[in-house]
């Protein structure tokens, strides 16, 4: 059956699409018997059905499949100046799979910078920013030569021509870096390295007069690259969507910390050791930085992470015999509340109704059976069954001894084939692991605000809200 609203909510098309010319030519030539629905229709009846069903779809998933999940809120300004906030809760599923659902998306005309709101990618996104307005200079130059030759059709022109001149098959367009992004800074400084010999043979032909880099100031950028992509690497790991980032924070926060102390002892020129110094004091500030080494939530997660376990804590003993406590604590508890349940339902089952016929009878005949001797030795020789917490120190430490597996691998494929041997751990696991460090998982939230520039006058915000609903549903 075909689904009129296909194109809506995965291409993000204007509802207006069904009323072009094209679009209605293109449908008759594939299916001159089909109708398409008018613009209406979708709107008030196509997009609030799917609205409908995808609702009480994740109303299922959520009821069926959430212990405990993590919420994260993301928020954002669409070219039309409107504030939104998106509210999406992650869990791992039955099947140690990672889960996402868009719970709300709002209107939202408070404050919302990244000094108040903040995930560990834009705490991240900060301490770089901070870094690089110090070395503004150089990056403004640079700045200015990429405009012009995205801006310019002439000098654009020149540019690609000389990339083909010189055998490039496909010749690279320059970037323009975007003032909320850091990331988008590195990639301009990193596009332009790459077309220097281009840059360089094609300014002197402009008409217009460019201040060009210096043989220093080249060497520079070529050095601010190669510092910026441990930074860029970092940005990458914690924004993924597809897999849990909390456990990935305090391996990230000391290779980056590691990293910036190998670059010091590098020939850097001044400038280059100036942006490093830079990145170090942001590291090292509490305000921005804060305590995450110290948290006890990310530290859980990543002692729970089978690629990591207590590797990142070798020289911090104190804090991995608290997190180790905490891990066996919370499995004790899970211990002995399976046993109670299972004592208070093996106490219910054996209950049996008493009969008139049984309080009248007398005395039962002795009965010989060849199972009574062993039967009696069994009772008496039975082990003497174990604490909860003994029995989660034991769970704990066999997890402890199980080799590490590779960084590359997901480790909720691990946990899945391993939660018969830890049927304990890795329930917590399953608990645990959810928690992101990042909230960038609502991509597409974020296009459907800023694909048109009429898109939210088509919708308003009950319309966009459900086609993202609608959309995110889809996409997953």
């Amino acid at each position: 059956m075909v689904d009129p609203g296909q194109p809506l909510k995965v291409n993000l098309q204007p509802f207006s699409v069904v009323d072009d010319p094209g679009f209605k030519e293109f449908v008759h030539l594939l299916n001159p018997n089909y109708k398409i629905p008018n613009r209406h229709s979708i709107s008030k009846v196509l997009i609030p059905a799917e609205y409908e069903t995808c609702v009480n779809a994740m109303k299922v998933l959520i009821n069926e499949e959430l212990e405990t999940g993590c919420i994260t809120t993301d928020c954002w300004t669409s070219r039309n100046t409107e504030g939104f906030m998106a509210i999406t809760i992650h869990f791992i599923d039955l099947n140690f799979e990672l889960r996402s659902v868009l719970l709300s998306c709002h209107p939202y005309s408070e404050s919302h910078t990244s000094e108040n709101l903040r995930c560990f990618a834009h705490t991240l996104n900060l301490i770089v920013q901070s870094a690089l307005k110090q070395e503004s200079s150089i990056i403004e130059k640079v700045k200015a030569i990429s405009t012009h030759f995205r801006k310019s059709t002439t000098a654009h022109h020149k540019l690609m021509t000389y990339q083909t001149n010189l055998g490039e098959k496909q010749p690279k367009k320059m970037l323009q870096d975007v003032s909320t992004r850091w990331n988008s800074t590195f990639y301009m400084l990193q596009r332009f390295v790459d077309l220097e010999v281009a840059i360089r043979g094609t300014i002197g032909l402009l008409d217009k007069a460019l201040d060009p880099l210096n043989s220093d100031e080249w060497l520079t950028v070529k050095e601010f690259c190669k510092v910026l992509s441990p930074f860029e690497e970092a940005t990458k790991a914690i924004s993924g969507e597809q897999y849990m980032t909390a456990s990935l924070t305090i391996v990230i926060v000391h290779g980056l910390q590691n990293v910036c102390e190998l670059m010091k002892k590098c020939n850097y020129s001044q400038r280059t050791n100036h942006l490093i110094n830079n990145l170090v004091t942001g590291m090292n500030d509490r305000q921005s930085w804060g305590n995450i080494e110290k948290s006890n939530t990310l530290g859980k997660c990543t002692f729970l992470d089978p690629r990591f376990k207590n590797v990142p804590f070798v020289n911090n003993v104190s804090m991995l015999n608290t997190i180790k406590n905490d891990i066996i604590d919370s499995t004790s508890q899970l211990i002995s509340l399976t046993r109670s349940e299972i004592t208070t339902s093996n106490t219910t089952s054996n209950i049996e109704p008493s009969t008139s016929l049984e309080s009248t009878s007398g005395p039962k005949e002795n009965t010989f059976s060849i199972w009574e001797t062993i039967d009696t030795l069994i009772t008496h020789m039975q082990p003497v069954e174990r604490t909860s917490r003994s029995r989660a120190i034991i769970e704990v430490q066999r997890y402890m001894e199980e080799a590490l597996v590779p960084r590359s691998s997901n480790p909720l494929i691990w946990w899945k084939e391993q939660k018969h041997n830890f049927p304990f751990l890795s329930i917590l696991a399953r608990r645990m692991l959810c928690c992101l460090s990042s909230s960038s998982h609502i991509t597409l939230i974020h296009s459907i605000s800023i694909s048109s520039t009429s898109l939210y006058d088509i919708y308003k915000y009950q319309k966009m809200k459900k086609v993202a609903i609608t959309g995110i549903s889809i996409s997953e």
